[in-house]
């Protein structure tokens, strides 16, 4: 394939990568290999974003350079005929015992043998190089080219539509959907809780008066409520009559009155949005 070279000027930001912002809340990062995946995501989300034009090997030096130790050497020694990463040296920094170490090698090895079992169980190759593995990613739809040009879809496939995924990684993608869902207003109420209350232990309100003071909806209030409940590490409670007992927010209307325990220690301890003062 020849090489184009881009006829667009050059944009504001030029050098910088960019990152689909669909990635995180897709939850390919828990279903490719982590290191190799993240920079192929990078280099198409940004040949996408400057419009380029060529050949893999093109775009990779387009926007990683071909300098040695900083451009497409980022991939491995061979640049994109480097082998498959499935265990990073970073990663066994953070074992604390070899016990530890050798369970995040078991980790990674366990990644690695149900994600080709889930390729071979569609008939698709398994990968064993970063170019392998950019193959198979555009097999998936994750990125997509024509007459050499390559662009990532505005949201992208999800891996259950795309493979059979062991109900281990099922309920890891679904769980860390909902926190992304539920994260903004869960935020907005804890800044609303601590900046403009100043962290009070209890506070009785409603959530109407939460929608007006956050500017989420209800909707997002009662999910938020209800998961700072449900998690052992924001030490919350929702509490409602006399004798109070516990509630759910799902379950109240909108007017009605309930208390907001928190445990702000642990609260400080579990967040890094909300700080003590």
């Amino acid at each position: 394939m020849s090489t184009v070279t881009p006829t667009v000027p050059p944009q504001r930001g030029e050098e910088e990568l960019s990152l689909h912002n669909d990635w995180f809340p897709s939850g390919w990062m828990h279903v490719l290999p982590r290191h190799h995946a993240l920079l192929l995501t990078m280099l198409f989300g940004t040949a996408t974003v400057r419009q380029l034009r060529g050949n893999l090997d093109t775009l990779a030096v387009q926007v990683f350079g071909d300098e040695p130790g900083r451009g497409i050497s980022a991939f491995g020694d061979e640049g994109l005929d480097s082998p498959l990463l499935w265990l990073e040296d970073d990663d066994l920094e953070y074992a604390e015992s070899p016990e530890d170490a050798a369970q995040i090698r078991a980790d990674a090895e366990e990644h690695q043998a149900w994600f080709e079992a889930a390729l071979r169980a569609a008939s698709l190759p398994v990968p064993s190089t970063v170019r392998e593995l950019a193959a198979v990613m555009e097999s998936f739809g994750i990125v997509q080219q024509s007459e050499g040009r390559w662009s990532v879809p505005y949201h992208l496939p999800r891996p259950e539509n795309v493979l059979a995924l062991p109900d281990e990684i099922l309920a890891r993608l679904q769980s860390l959907r909902r926190h992304l869902t539920i994260e903004p207003a869960k935020q907005a109420l804890l800044s609303y809780l601590a900046d403009s209350l100043g962290y009070p232990a209890a506070v009785s309100t409603s959530l109407d008066r939460l929608e007006r003071a956050t500017g989420c909806s209800v909707d997002e209030l009662r999910e938020a409520l209800d998961y700072l409940a449900d998690e052992e590490d924001y030490g919350t409670k929702l509490l409602r009559g006399d004798p109070a007992i516990p509630v759910r927010a799902r379950d109240l209307a909108v007017h009605a009155r309930f208390q907001i325990c928190m445990d702000w220690q642990q609260i400080n301890e579990n967040t890094i949005n909300v700080q003590l003062g």
